[in-house]
């Protein structure tokens, strides 16, 4: 707030949503959770090995039309392995044939049409601290987020992707747009679940689960160019419409619907729209030297930090510059980086409220951790290449 940077800083408790500067008063741990209870007291062991096998055939239609068939087959095995607890072991198979079909069409030499489909996933997950709890300690865990499963299903994308290519100018200008449609499903969030054991100890349950499914979809474009022989650059700007098909965010407490429905809601860390421009002038200084300059430009627009789209941070723009002189294996380089001294956030998410005062209270409510940009920075660089 001192940086007088417009930007919504939400706790996501258990029991409440409070603005920034203020601290929740009835979060769920306070509610007789004196004492939290782990299962174990032991870390278990996690890991995963991948075996797959690749393929892919082209072939030309006809003149100008090519189809390409791309597939992988693979199998996840993923593990859990807790030697100081009997009957924590576990592992979990998750097979998959992933291909990718493509079919371009080039109407003319430069110009290049395209299709796109393919398929990818994300393996599953353990929730290891399942294992130890009694059908009622499930349901109170299923109560907070809908389901209380030892595994999670795997995450799957299905791609679709239309595209253009161009080049102009005996290559000097080239183009290419993409747009595109994904569809996500069985997205995965975590949070930790107060509940109250069989025993009547108080145990927070660190818990992963499916949450929903998401729709994305946008418009790429980008341009690289050469207008002169000192003078070329790249250019960007990509539009992004992302939107939560269903989802349920159990982690918020406190929300309007009390269901915890934030379908409709925008996926966290996905702008609507980001540019990027870069210039660069190089030419020959002497027989034995050659000098350049770059302008590297970004910006980006504002963009959800958690599922709830309680919390925000506003668009931002970070401008490098950087120039010099080189010889053969020598470069010597002045650089500014974050040249208008940008000082709004780069990045926030949703993760763990440190600011409680009590013991292991971070386990239940949530807050947002943000990442500033960095200050303006200038330097010397020195390359040599042996």
């Amino acid at each position: 707030q001192d940086r007088g940077v417009p930007v919504l800083v939400a706790k996501t408790g258990l029991a409440g949503v409070d603005l920034a500067l203020t601290r929740p008063s009835n979060h769920v741990h306070r509610a007789g959770l004196d004492r939290i209870v782990f299962l174990s007291g032991a870390i278990p062991t996690e890991g995963a090995e991948t075996f797959g096998v690749f393929g892919s055939v082209a072939f030309d239609v006809v003149q100008n039309v090519t189809l390409d068939f791309e597939w992988r087959w693979q199998t996840d095995e993923v593990t859990q392995d807790d030697p100081t607890t009997p009957g924590t072991d576990f592992s979990e198979d998750f097979d998959n044939f992933l291909p990718r079909f493509t079919a371009s069409w080039k109407p003319m030499e430069q110009t290049t049409l395209w299709f796109t489909y393919a398929e990818g996933n994300l393996p599953g997950f353990f929730n290891s601290d399942a294992t130890g709890l009694s059908p009622d300690e499930l349901q109170q865990i299923a109560d907070v987020v809908g389901s209380a499963e030892l595994f999670n299903d795997e995450e799957e994308l299905t791609n679709y992707e239309f595209g253009w290519k161009q080049e102009l100018w005996d290559g000097r200008l080239f183009i290419s747009a993409v747009g595109y449609f994904m569809e996500w499903t069985n997205l995965k969030t975590r949070q930790a679940i107060p509940i109250i054991r069989d025993t009547g100890e108080p145990f927070i349950a660190n818990f992963q689960t499916n949450s929903g499914d998401a729709d994305l979809w946008g418009v790429e474009f980008e341009s690289s160019f050469a207008f002169t022989d000192n003078l070329s650059g790249f250019f960007s700007i990509n539009w992004t419409e992302a939107e939560y098909q269903t989802f349920r965010c159990g982690f918020a407490s406190f929300f309007p619907d009390p269901d915890k429905d934030c379908t409709g809601n925008t996926p966290p860390r996905y702008p609507d729209w980001t540019t990027s421009l870069s210039l660069t002038w190089s030419d020959q200084m002497t027989a034995d030297w050659d000098y350049f300059t770059r302008l590297d430009a970004n910006y980006v627009g504002k963009m959800y930090a958690e599922e709830t789209n309680f919390a925000w941070i506003g668009e931002y723009s970070l401008v490098n510059l950087r120039g010099g002189f080189e010889k053969e294996n020598l470069r010597l380089e002045l650089f500014v980086t974050n040249l208008f001294d940008e000082d709004n956030y780069t990045a926030a998410a949703r993760w763990s409220d440190f600011s409680t005062n009590e013991l292991f209270g971070f386990v239940g409510p949530q807050g947002v951790v943000i990442t500033p940009a960095k200050k303006r920075q200038f330097g010397l660089r020195v390359v040599v290449d042996f």
